[in-house]
């Protein structure tokens, strides 16, 4: 088991990795750079994919697995799950440089489930601070 200690270390250091790589991708010059936004979509799939599958065995190996779970883990993979759909669209749209299927697909975006101002909430009060910082910058 990892302590508290031990959890929050190993957790905010995958968080300031992820956080980094976020932070280097393109930023888009306007709505219609296409090729921008393509990559930032497509790139935030794949680091947090790779976030989840870094945090979930520190979750589990925590003393206080319950908690993160109910309070941050299976919450944030909830609103992930239900986004990737929508940004299925979003990558297609992009792809097809087709303006009314990208408003279309944002707009679906923005009506997802959203937890984040609780995720952050939670990592402040936890300790978790590298990650509280990624979460308020995605």
């Amino acid at each position: 088991m990892l302590s508290k200690a031990a959890t929050i270390s190993q957790i905010d250091a995958v968080c300031k990795d992820t956080d980094a790589k976020l932070s280097a991708l393109p930023q888009a010059s306007g709505r219609d750079d296409y090729a921008s936004l393509l990559t930032d979509f497509t790139s935030t799939v794949t680091l947090f994919n790779s976030y989840f599958a870094q945090v979930q065995p520190l979750v589990e190996q925590s003393v206080d697995r319950d908690r993160l779970t109910t309070k941050w883990l299976a919450v944030e993979k909830s609103d992930f799950a239900a986004s990737q759909p929508i940004i299925e669209q979003m990558i297609q749209a992009l792809q097809a440089k087709d303006d009314s299927a990208i408003s279309a697909a944002q707009s679906k975006l923005n009506k997802a489930p959203d937890h984040t101002d609780e995720i952050i909430s939670f990592f402040r009060s936890y300790g978790l601070k590298d990650c509280a910082t990624m979460q308020g910058a995605t």
